[in-house]
């Protein structure tokens, strides 16, 4: 499941006015992720933004620590965003999302709440920043306790956060 946020922060924090392009179509980089994750078969990056051009995609939806393991850069790691949209654009292809994860979004411990919200803050301004139309939300996890009411008064809370920030 997954609930897809529009970036409509103001400019103070974007390099270049977002348009919202008309996507024709996108790759999410996760099936390559979960590829390797899950059968070990690794795809080169270069490889994949070659053939997902060449095939007249549009976009990628990165997700976050493929392919080499790290985490998205911080809001502040400008240099890193600069390559990271270089990197894409030098195939033709733009970051039109960004994949998060939301199971602290309902966490049953309040503090845990608020950090993903504060978490989401970050997405939202790197999204942002690398030029993306939308920001991938997938909320999964375990309910840790919670009654099914409960987790979704939670997340509800948080989403409802998360939407003013976007």
């Amino acid at each position: 499941a997954s609930a897809m946020a529009s970036l409509g922060m103001d400019g103070a924090f974007a390099a270049e006015p977002i348009r919202t392009p008309q996507w024709r179509t996108a790759v999410g980089l996760n099936s390559f992720e979960s590829a390797g994750r899950k059968y070990q078969k690794n795809f080169p990056l270069w490889e994949v933004l070659d053939a997902v051009s060449r095939l007249g995609y549009d976009g990628i939806e990165l997700v976050n620590g493929w392919p080499a393991g790290s985490a998205y850069p911080k809001p502040d790691e400008l240099d890193r965003i600069r390559a990271l949209r270089r990197q894409y654009s030098a195939f033709g292809l733009q970051i039109f999302s960004i994949q998060t994860w939301a199971s602290e979004a309902f966490a049953p411990d309040a503090g845990a709440r608020k950090a993903w919200v504060a978490q989401f803050r970050e997405w939202a301004l790197l999204a942002r920043q690398l030029g993306c139309a939308h920001l991938g939300i997938w909320p999964g996890g375990g309910l840790r306790g919670l009654s099914l009411e409960q987790a979704i008064d939670y997340c509800g809370q948080s989403f409802r956060e998360a939407g003013q920030i976007a």
